[in-house]
C-alpha cells in the first residue's frame, strides 16, 4: 500500500461522500480512533478493511490504494463518489454542472504559447465504442470509434421544448435540416471544415475542390451565409464584381453532421447502455 497517497485519497473520498469520520467508522464497524489514524497516516487498514472502504466510497481498490494513474484517483471513481451521495434528480443536474465546468478551466491549455495546436485523437474504445444513459431527466451519449469521438448530454428545459410546437421555430429549424439533406451541401460543408480550405474563397474555388458545379457552389454558399456558416462580401476584380466568402468553420454544424452520420452509419453495439424512457418532453400539448 502506498502510505503516502492513501491518507490523502481516503480523506478526499470521505469529504466527497459528505461523511464525517464518525459516520465512516460506524459504516465500517471500526472505532473513530481507527479512522482518524488511517486519515493521518499513523496506521493503514488491512486488506479486508480496504475492500469495505472501496465499497463504501464506490471506487476501485486500485484507485483507493493509489495504484491507478500514478497515485491519482481515476476520473470515473471521483465522479462516481461525487454523484453517489445525491438523489436521482440531483445527480442528473450535477452531471450537467460537471460537464459545463470543464470548459473554462481547460480553455487555456489547448494551445501552446506560440499558438500551435497538437492533434488529439483518442484511441478506439474496444469493440463497442458507444455508451449511453437514458433516464427521464437526461440523455447522455458518448462515441469513441475510429470515425467518431463525440459526447452529447441533453437535459430537460424550463420551456419544456415548447419551441418544438411553434410553427416559426419549426420553420427555422427545418431550414437547416433541409440544407443538410443535400449531398452537394455536405460536400462543401466538409471541405469548409478541412485545413485544406482557405479561410476566404470563391464559388469557383469551392467548385474545383468539391466536384460540384460553380452554380451549385454559389447557391450553397449563399444559403450558408444566410445560416451564418460563412460571411459573404463583394470584391471588385478585373473581370467585375465577384462574391468572396469567408468561413472558419462551425463546430456546431460539424457536430450535427457527425451525429447524423453516427445515427445512420455507426455501430449499434454499446459498451454500456443504461436504457430507460427518453420522453424528456412532459405533459400533453
Amino acid at each position: 500500500m502506498d502510505k503516502t497517497s492513501f491518507p490523502e485519497t481516503f480523506a478526499r473520498l470521505r469529504e466527497v461522500k459528505g461523511m464525517t469520520q464518525e459516520e465512516v467508522a460506524s459504516a465500517l464497524g471500526v472505532s473513530n480512533k481507527t479512522v482518524s489514524k488511517w486519515e493521518n497516516g499513523d496506521t493503514s487498514p488491512d486488506l479486508a478493511a480496504v475492500v469495505k472502504i472501496a465499497e463504501l466510497f464506490q471506487v476501485s481498490t486500485d484507485a483507493l490504494l493509489g495504484a491507478a494513474g500514478d497515485g491519482e484517483t481515476s476520473v470515473e471513481d471521483v465522479i462516481r463518489a461525487e454523484l453517489s451521495r445525491l438523489s436521482y434528480s440531483d445527480a442528473a443536474l450535477r452531471s450537467f454542472e460537471i460537464v459545463r465546468s470543464i470548459i473554462p478551466p481547460v480553455f487555456g491549455v489547448f494551445r501552446a504559447a506560440d499558438g500551435s495546436e497538437d492533434y488529439a485523437v483518442p484511441e478506439k474504445a474496444g469493440m463497442m465504442p458507444r455508451s449511453q444513459v437514458v433516464t427521464g431527466n437526461m440523455y447522455e451519449l458518448t462515441v469513441n470509434s475510429d470515425n467518431v469521438n463525440l459526447a452529447v448530454m441533453l437535459l430537460r428545459n424550463k420551456s419544456d421544448f415548447s419551441w418544438l410546437f411553434d410553427e416559426g421555430s419549426l420553420g427555422k429549424t427545418a431550414e437547416l435540416f433541409t440544407e443538410l439533406s443535400r449531398t452537394d451541401t455536405l460536400k462543401i460543408y466538409a471541405f469548409i471544415h478541412s485545413e485544406a480550405c482557405s479561410e476566404t474563397f470563391t464559388a469557383d474555388y469551392m467548385a474545383k475542390n468539391t466536384g460540384v458545379s460553380v452554380e451549385t457552389a454559389e447557391s450553397v454558399l449563399d444559403r450558408a451565409a444566410d445560416i451564418g456558416l460563412c460571411v459573404k462580401h463583394s470584391a471588385h476584380l478585373g473581370e467585375g464584381d465577384t462574391a468572396i466568402y469567408r468561413s472558419y468553420g462551425d463546430g456546431m454544424i460539424l457536430s450535427l453532421i457527425t451525429l447524423a452520420y453516427e445515427y445512420m452509419c455507426g455501430g449499434r453495439g454499446y459498451e454500456y447502455n443504461l436504457g430507460g424512457n427518453c420522453k424528456l418532453i412532459g405533459g400533453k400539448k
